[in-house]
């Protein structure tokens, strides 16, 4: 081989090994296509909770939509809000998942009477993509519209609670 052929031959084989990186880490972290479409998003969330409560108006303030898997200290963070906020007629905390055994697991049974938990079994929240990647996320409504949406992290998980306390005041 001359000298060419083994730089060609060198370069290829590293592109190669970085497209096989991404495809790894893009595989890993999960990727999807998430929509900032407000209206999108409004119409997804009005069919889920049409779908569960028979009202496709957005009464609530804030819905929290989470599957049981994912981010673990996100979720830790998240089953404490809803432990400290299942009773808050203003808020809807809706679970996404096949299994109601896990429910079991992460929730105690006065929370999982509440009136304002939902266990979301056909995976709605997941189809109409309303859950973050691997995160919960939350939509922050007024006068039945989305007004803002978070979604919670490891490292925003606090900041995002403490926002949300405060638009609930309001």
């Amino acid at each position: 081989m001359t000298n060419i052929h083994i730089l060609r031959y060198s370069l290829f084989k590293k592109i190669n090994n970085y497209v096989i990186l991404l495809i790894f880490f893009c595989g890993t972290e999960n990727c999807s296509v998430q929509t900032d479409n407000f209206e999108v998003i409004q119409t997804g969330l009005e069919s889920l909770n049409y779908h569960y409560t028979n009202s496709p108006v957005l009464k609530k303030k804030l819905y929290l939509i989470t599957e049981l898997d994912g981010c673990g200290a996100c979720l830790d963070f998240t089953i404490k809000f809803i432990e400290k906020n299942s009773e808050n007629p203003n808020m809807s905390f809706i679970i996404s998942g096949e299994s109601k055994k896990k429910l079991n697991i992460f929730f105690t049974k006065k929370i999982l009477t509440s009136p304002n938990l939902i266990f979301d079994s056909i995976r709605i929240g997941v189809h109409k993509k309303l859950i973050g990647i691997g995160h919960p996320k939350i939509y922050l409504c007024r006068e039945n519209k989305i007004v803002d949406i978070k979604e919670v992290t490891f490292s925003n998980a606090d900041s995002v609670f403490n926002y949300v306390d405060n638009f609930i005041k309001k």
